[in-house]
């Protein structure tokens, strides 16, 4: 008889438990203003980044879209959500059993801020704004250079002082 891989109950709990408060952290931010929204639910998805991996993190960042998008009064839409489980998958790369310190978290933002916020993101939200792809990165610019310290030094602090809880898994 063939055994069955089984996904542990926990791992799911955890990962349900943390995307929503994704879901809950993104409606605590701020609110979007044209293609940019500024709120910390990339900290949960990079706590199940650590703890299971990038396939993990990369799959409840994109639930975290698809449930969070309609609760700001939005349809989702399907490249975004893309984006957002590629954010969530380089969050996984980076991180996942490792403790990292401010160098490396700051590499892993640099990578989610290039290739997910300059440039997979520009050219979702331009076929959703139908605006130029140009426009949208010009804008985008002034969200990434905001996020992209809050990213690494929130990423670096939640390693520092709850890495220890979450080596457990």
């Amino acid at each position: 008889m063939e055994q069955k891989s089984q996904i542990p109950v926990r791992t799911v709990v955890l990962t349900g438990a943390l995307t929503a408060l994704s879901v809950a952290l993104r409606l605590l931010g701020w609110p979007q203003i044209g293609s940019t929204r500024y709120d910390l639910g990339f900290l949960p998805i990079a706590a199940i980044g650590r703890m299971f991996g990038p396939l993990w993190s990369g799959a409840a960042y994109a639930v975290a879209d698809v449930i969070g998008t309609p609760m700001t009064g939005q349809a989702p839409f399907l490249p975004i959500t893309g984006c957002k489980a590629i954010f969530g998958l380089i969050m996984g790369l980076f991180r996942y059993k490792k403790r990292i310190g401010l160098g490396r978290a700051a590499l892993c933002m640099l990578a989610v801020t290039v290739v997910v916020d300059l440039a997979a993101m520009p050219l979702a939200l331009a076929a959703l704004m139908r605006k130029g792809a140009w426009v949208i990165f010009a804008e985008r610019l002034t969200q990434a250079a905001v996020m992209f310290p809050v990213r690494a030094v929130g990423v670096w602090l939640m390693d520092r002082y709850l890495g220890r809880y979450m080596d457990r898994y």
